[in-house]
């Protein structure tokens, strides 16, 4: 009897399992930042000297393209410290001419939760870059991508295989998404701009604030054990993000910023938040787009060789 009920669970999984296999090879094949970066990284690691972590404003802000040096960006959305922090141990190792290390500081960093443990995104680390930010031993549904995130990645796939899309990413990761933006779909018209309600972290979060502390230093810790340049990016943003800033927030990243200051002599900032630029360089209020990324890459690129 068991065996009958065996075999026939068997019968009704084999197609299940079936397409959800066709499912990971198709997320596997999407033309995606992740996927080129870990080709890139998987080539080209031993060269690299500037890496890039943060979130997704970092993400959008540097082009690799337009660094002197080579340089990786793994940055990507709501990218916290803690995840910062395991990218750049267990990947380190592999880069023997790194030297340094762009970190992020936006004024709500601190202040936005941390990547909880399960994280989908620690799928994506394990699967293209060969980083387990899981905290504990992989198994195999660890690295299987399409379950980690079914609705992303059944849209993408659909945009894919069925719309034809395809992104416009260059050879380093760089995602170039100017045309589909907000800004852009204002026509970068100053008075529609205007209109555009704002995405900004608004209450403080203690907890969130001690957790991503507590990963921020260690990071700082890490890079001077390791003789690695820390520098820390203040994104531009528009005025009316600037000025919609929570003021309790923005002064406990200060603090912050001023004690690492002070005990760690050798950091240095690189604060562009109120840089003056046109609305045609973003494609929303706290990110660049493309033509940003360009003229931003270069300044940063810059202010690193007068630090040699």
């Amino acid at each position: 009897m068991i065996k009958k009920y065996f075999i026939r669970v068997c019968i009704f999984l084999t197609p299940v399992v079936g397409f959800v296999a066709l499912l990971e090879y198709g997320v596997r094949q999407l033309h995606s930042s992740p996927a080129i970066i870990g080709s890139y990284l998987q080539e080209h690691a031993e060269a690299i000297e500037v890496l890039v972590l943060g979130a997704s404003q970092q993400q959008a802000a540097i082009n690799p393209a337009y660094m002197s040096r080579p340089t990786l960006n793994l940055a990507s959305g709501h990218q916290d410290y803690s995840d910062d922090y395991d990218l750049l141990s267990q990947l380190h190792p592999k880069m023997s001419k790194l030297h340094t290390v762009i970190l992020a500081m936006t004024f709500a960093h601190f202040d936005t939760a941390p990547n909880a443990d399960e994280s989908w995104k620690h799928h994506t680390y394990l699967t293209h870059y060969g980083v387990n930010a899981f905290g504990r031993k992989t198994y195999l549904k660890d690295h299987l991508l399409y379950l980690s995130n079914p609705s992303f990645y059944t849209k993408s796939l659909q945009q894919a295989f069925i719309d034809g899309d395809r992104p416009d990413i260059n050879q380093y990761g760089y995602l170039d998404y100017t045309t589909t933006s907000a800004f852009a779909k204002a026509n970068y018209d100053p008075k529609t701009i205007e209109t555009i309600p704002l995405s900004i972290e608004k209450n403080s979060k203690p907890k969130a604030v001690k957790a991503n502390a507590k990963s921020f230093w260690q990071l700082l810790e890490y890079c001077t054990q390791n003789d690695l340049q820390a520098v820390i990016l203040l994104t531009p943003v528009t005025q009316k993000h600037y000025q919609a800033r929570n003021p309790i927030m923005v002064k406990k990243r200060d603090s912050i910023l001023a004690r690492a200051r002070k005990l760690y002599p050798g950091l240095s900032i690189y604060d562009s938040e109120t840089l003056s630029l046109e609305y045609t360089q973003f494609n929303n209020h706290n990110h660049l787009n493309a033509q940003g990324a360009r003229r931003y890459t270069q300044g940063v690129d810059a202010y690193l060789k007068n630090l040699d």
